[in-house]
């Protein structure tokens, strides 16, 4: 199965989500995940063996590139012929990220006008608890997608 998980926002969070990738890893018979970032993490990643990051340079992004990120992303979806595309931060730009990825998306449903439009681009979604933190949101969101809703990540990692 091709998995896509895309944030482009923060960095930190390609932290939680290497984290929940040998979760997945249990749930999908030889997944192949790719992560869509704005940046390559400072953080040290060498004992990741079940993703590929993809660096995006998304966040000096200007109606100008728009023509030229659509491209980039629409020849990674040729590549990558995902199954299915995360969206982990939940902003328009990403979402339409996630979108152009795949056909098969997941995502927050968040609460105003915005929140209501991004979340019709996707096909399944978990509600945006402000009174979590994003650790624990990304997890449960990875969590619901690929079946392995039945922990917390802290108590996931522990095991």
């Amino acid at each position: 199965m091709n998995i896509t998980i895309v944030n482009l926002q923060d960095s930190s969070e390609i932290q939680t989500i290497i984290e929940c990738l040998p979760f997945i890893n249990e749930e999908i018979i030889n997944p192949n995940i790719d992560i869509y970032c704005n940046h390559y993490p400072t953080e040290n990643l060498e004992s990741n063996s079940f993703a590929h990051i993809f660096p995006l340079h998304a966040s000096q992004f200007r109606l100008a590139d728009l023509n030229l990120y659509y491209s980039k992303l629409k020849s990674h979806a040729k590549k990558g012929k995902y199954d299915i595309a995360v969206d982990t931060e939940g902003s328009l730009k990403s979402a339409l990220s996630t979108y152009l990825l795949s056909g098969k998306t997941a995502g927050f449903q968040k609460e105003g006008f915005m929140g209501k439009i991004i979340s019709k681009l996707y096909d399944e979604t978990i509600p945006y608890n402000n009174t979590q933190t994003k650790r624990e949101l990304t997890f449960k969101l990875l969590a619901k997608t690929f079946g392995f809703e039945k922990k917390t990540l802290d108590e996931a990692i522990q095991e």
